[in-house]
């Protein structure tokens, strides 16, 4: 395995991943979104930290994702929360992008 992926899970084609579109992936326990934003991947923790919601079934506006339940809204470059009823951020995780399959480290 290239050194430089190590502690990398493979989760995904790029090719799957559309623009804004949360994308819900699980690398054990860890569940995690991939939202694809100007040719950029990042990887959040999709459950909101507010209640228990897959923020991959809300939606992205800007550069944040929107919670369905409560409609607490992330900044998706940093995981830190832009609008209430959340107060903790969400967890970010490392991307790297090798041909066309993407790679996110726990």
């Amino acid at each position: 395995m290239d050194e430089s992926l190590q502690d990398y899970h493979a989760v995904v084609a790029v090719s799957e991943l559309e623009d804004r579109v949360p994308y819900p992936v699980d690398i054990g326990a860890e569940e995690i979104a991939l939202v694809m934003m100007d040719n950029e991947i990042y990887a959040i923790n999709n459950i909101c930290t507010h209640e228990y919601a897959c923020l991959s079934d809300g939606y992205v506006e800007d550069d944040r994702i929107v919670c369905p339940l409560h409609l607490a809204e992330f900044d998706i470059t940093t995981g830190e929360v832009v609008e209430d009823p959340a107060e903790e951020n969400l967890q970010t995780y490392s991307v790297k992008v090798v041909d066309d399959q993407v790679y996110v480290k726990i």
